[in-house]
């Protein structure tokens, strides 16, 4: 595969300012991307001297030796700060010689010195992706033909990833076509080299901490403890961050994985735990968010965990504490999920659904709502506190607004439905904000009666 190595063309001008001017040359990206054989290729024709930090019996090399340029891969193996300052030291007392250090994990403290000084250039995964070029050039010279629409969709799926890219042209060779079938293909065999080359090398517990981080999409210090129950949660975050790319900043305190080691913890989970302690893990998250009063992402993590009663509980408590205020759109999802018997047993889901039908002017759906909640009212008695809730809501339903549109239900139909829905959604943008009260919800019927 030497002969279909791709450079990119800002890797090649980056290489060749290092040679000119700088001193250290850092790969920082996930294995994959082509860190050992991109640096091979740049390199060819000099005087290097090889090294793996992963050899049982390494130490950094003597400067008598004869080399101009080293190259030392899989640094992250060399953790201990001794081990740090004695390359430091090597770099700095070799003036005349270049550096070029591969590693999984991001540069050490001690060489952000060269980079602050410009002596140090740093190519990260972000830098190592294929662009659409990219992916012509490497088909082109496996011998194998792509249409646009190919590596569009070869793109997409793969994001560019060298390995994903490189693997999906040995599979198309020769002359196989792009198929859903060959994209799982080409995933499967992804993964399985994440578990030999990554996972497998990784402690038991950070196996775990990792596993049950994955169903989320970002997380901090305190979700990562909550979640994984690890009290050492802290000293895991910090291990990956430094000796592995697998884990991004989204900001100061929150995290994401990169997409495509999500996607593989996500494929390892699925093999690895069953689906109740999937659904459970997804509920610790829930709480998590339902503890912030993030009530949104509660309800999606509730969701997913299959955990309808907490749903129909978040769903309550928040429009309790937001009367009336324009939250059922952003909710209607988790409404709809709801088994009916839930909603048939709260007076405040009843009357959410019943303002939610109306909201998308479903007066039918509407008018049937309103009318379990009457009947919820008849069978309580007086003193019953669920019976004075119903009474209530039934009062701020039973509203001249609502009233109107389920009697206009069943008269004049629109004759410029189109018209209609670009002013209804207008309007909905223009009440963004307001209170979604039976009043708003009359309003919204008197500014689309032009177009009825």
């Amino acid at each position: 595969m030497t002969k279909n190595i791709i450079i990119k063309t800002s890797v090649q001008k980056r290489f060749d300012s290092f040679m000119m001017h700088g001193r250290v040359l850092f790969f920082s990206a996930p294995c994959g991307f082509g860190k050992t054989v991109l640096a091979d290729a740049l390199l060819h024709g000099q005087n290097v001297l090889r090294q793996s930090a992963a050899a049982p019996d390494w130490a950094i090399p003597s400067s008598a030796q004869d080399w101009d340029i080293l190259l030392i891969d899989d640094l992250q193996f060399m953790q201990e700060e001794a081990g740090q300052q004695a390359l430091c030291e090597l770099i700095r007392s070799s003036p005349e010689r270049h550096f070029v250090l591969l590693s999984r994990g991001v540069p050490p403290g001690c060489l952000t010195a060269f980079q602050y000084t410009g002596l140090m250039t740093v190519l990260e995964a972000d830098d190592l992706l294929f662009d659409e070029g990219d992916v012509r050039r490497l088909f082109q010279l496996s011998g194998v033909n792509v249409t646009d629409s190919e590596i569009d969709g070869i793109l997409k799926e793969s994001v560019g990833y060298p390995l994903g890219v490189a693997i999906t042209a040995r599979c198309m060779s020769p002359d196989k076509p792009w198929t859903p079938e060959l994209v799982a293909r080409v995933f499967h065999e992804v993964f399985l080299y994440f578990e030999t080359a990554i996972y497998r090398r990784f402690d038991l517990p950070v196996r775990r901490f990792l596993l049950e981080l994955a169903p989320f999409e970002s997380f901090d210090l305190e979700m990562a403890r909550m979640v994984s129950g690890d009290p050492r949660a802290g000293e895991r975050l910090d291990w990956i961050l430094r000796y592995t790319t697998m884990l991004r900043y989204e900001d100061c305190q929150r995290f994401h994985f990169w997409s495509g080691f999500r996607a593989f913890l996500l494929w390892e989970m699925e093999r690895e735990y069953t689906e109740e302690k999937r659904k459970a893990l997804i509920s610790r998250g829930g709480l998590y968010y339902e503890l912030k009063e993030d009530y949104a992402h509660a309800l999606e993590c509730y969701t997913s965990g299959g955990d309808h009663s907490k749903v129909s509980e978040l769903l309550v408590r928040n429009a309790e504490l937001h009367p009336g205020m324009g939250h059922y759109a952003e909710m209607e999802k988790y409404y709809r999920s709801l088994p009916e018997a839930e909603i048939l047993a709260s007076p405040s889901l009843m009357q959410g659904m019943s303002m939610l039908c109306a909201l998308v002017m479903d007066y039918e759906g509407s008018e049937r709502w309103y009318g379990e909640l009457q009947k919820f009212v008849e069978h309580c008695g007086r003193q019953d506190a669920a019976g004075k809730q119903a009474r209530s809501l039934n009062k701020a339903l039973n509203h001249k607004g609502l009233q109107q549109g389920r009697k206009q239900h069943s008269q004049k139909r629109d004759d410029k439905p189109q018209l209609f829905v670009l002013d209804f959604y207008h309007s909905i943008s223009f009440l963004r904000g307001y209170p979604l009260t039976p009043r708003t919800i009359f309003l919204l019927r008197r500014r689309a009666a032009p177009y009825r």
